[in-house]
Parts: C-alpha cells; sequence; structure tokens
C-alpha cells in the first residue's frame, strides 16, 4: 500500500492525503491531487514508513 501526503506552505502536517494499493495508482493519483491543490507546496509519496519520493506543485521530482 502507497500513502500521498498533499503539503501546504506553512502547515506542518499534511493537509490532504489518499492511499492506493499499485504502484501503477501512484502515478495516476498524483496529476489528480495536484489539480484539486494547485497551491500545494508538495505531494510526498510514502510505502508503509519509507519515503519513496515528492513532487513540487508542478509535479516535479523534488528533494524534500
Amino acid at each position: 500500500m502507497y500513502r500521498l501526503e498533499v503539503h501546504h506552505p506553512g502547515k506542518l502536517e499534511p493537509t490532504a492525503s489518499g492511499r492506493v494499493f499499485r504502484a501503477e495508482a501512484v502515478l495516476e493519483t498524483i496529476p489528480t491531487l495536484l489539480s484539486a491543490h494547485p497551491d500545494c507546496e508538495r505531494i510526498v509519496v510514502w510505502s508503509d514508513h519509507v519515503r519513496l519520493f515528492a513532487v513540487d506543485c508542478q509535479g516535479n521530482s523534488i528533494s524534500g
């Protein structure tokens, strides 16, 4: 299972999150979250307790 967390500037905790069960669904869900939260700072993708990657509000890979 994968968890996607939406983070907004100035917020310590995710402002939205979702779970998907397949890796393909992660890649399908990111554009949907980006369009629903165009003012987000980043989306972080987790598998269990391991941070896999993050994207900025344009969908570009970031390290933060």
